[in-house]
């Protein structure tokens, strides 16, 4: 198992790479940039996550119980009033899905699964499915189950901030509650070896904000 684990890393680190500097160029020479750049990136995750099926197989995590919902619910609303609080979202306005100019985003269609369904699903599968399992597996012997947790949650939410840095500027309280809700996550996994809960979570925390998208695009 470590061995397969160094290999499906190498294949993470590898695939996490190229997406990030794919992504980034093609956000800067195509026209309908978000729609590129999200799939180069989202390649380069699914890649090492179909490598890491077939190598690892890891049992049981791909299993669903009702109790993941649960977590879901709960957790998902706690971080995002966490974010709302964090970044004192009662100073600011609702966000639509209007360009400056005043038109309908033409890539509207897109953003609205992909950030409430798609994106969450595949960093999910790839931060706190690959990284966190892989990474756990690879140090647990020489630091330990306590030590390997924390080294796979640290490792999990770096790479998963560094994602979200890579688009976007992120202020200080963007980054707090993008540490938060990665660090849940892999919490989770590591806790019930499930990774639902964290799927869930994830689609749960960014669907809020889809629905107030939706209702400040309605209100404009």
């Amino acid at each position: 198992m470590p061995g397969s684990s160094t290999r499906v890393l190498a294949a993470a680190f590898l695939g996490f790479g190229v997406g990030i500097v794919a992504g980034a160029a093609l956000s800067r020479l195509v026209p309908d940039a978000p729609i590129a750049s999200s799939l180069a990136v989202w390649v380069g995750l699914v890649l090492p996550i179909m490598y890491f099926f077939v190598r690892v197989n890891p049992v049981g995590l791909m299993r669903f119980r009702a109790v993941d919902v649960i977590w879901a619910l709960g957790f998902s609303l706690l971080l995002r009033s966490l974010q709302w609080v964090s970044a004192a979202g009662w100073t600011q306005p609702f966000p639509n899905l209007f360009a400056i100019d005043g038109s309908l985003l033409v890539n509207w269609w897109f953003i609205l699964p992909a950030a409430g369904m798609v994106g969450p699903t595949i960093e999910e599968i790839f931060f706190r499915g690959v990284i966190v399992v892989t990474v756990f597996e690879a140090v647990r012997s020489r630091v330990g189950i306590v030590g390997a947790s924390l080294t796979s949650i640290l490792a999990s939410a770096g790479g998963f901030i560094l994602l979200h840095a890579a688009f976007d500027q992120l202020a200080s309280a963007d980054a707090f509650t993008l540490f938060a809700l990665a660090a849940v996550c892999a919490a989770l996994v590591i806790m019930t070896g499930r990774i639902w809960g964290a799927i869930l979570i994830h689609v749960f925390y960014n669907g809020v904000y889809v629905l107030v998208l939706v209702v400040g695009t309605l209100l404009a």
